[in-house]
């Protein structure tokens, strides 16, 4: 399964001091991750509402199928049932994937 981490940077004057640390940002990265990190130094203003981002200060969690489509997506503390949830899909998505959830 493609893990990705995408940091959005809107602002102008936070993108050119993001730009100027991304060494730094790489390297805070685990190697093995880093091809699957991204930062993205432009507005996404047309593209929030198609993936329901309204507030962008909170963390969201995207699960993607190899067709780019998304199945599920959260913000915040996920409750048991919406990790139960997630799990279900993964599990749709990549047979044999197991579950961190214990009963």
């Amino acid at each position: 399964m493609l893990h990705m981490q995408l940091n959005i940077v809107e602002n102008i004057l936070k993108g050119a001091i993001v730009r100027a640390c991304v060494p730094w940002l790489a390297q805070q990265v685990p190697a093995e991750q880093r091809g699957n990190y991204l930062t993205y130094f432009w507005p996404i203003e047309r593209i929030k509402d198609d993936l329901f981002i309204q507030n962008l200060a909170l963390g969201w969690v995207f699960l993607v199928d190899r067709d780019l489509k998304v199945r599920w997506y959260a913000n915040g503390i996920a409750t048991p049932k919406e990790l139960e949830q997630l799990y279900a899909y993964v599990a749709h998505l990549q047979p044999g994937a197991k579950s961190p959830v214990t009963e």
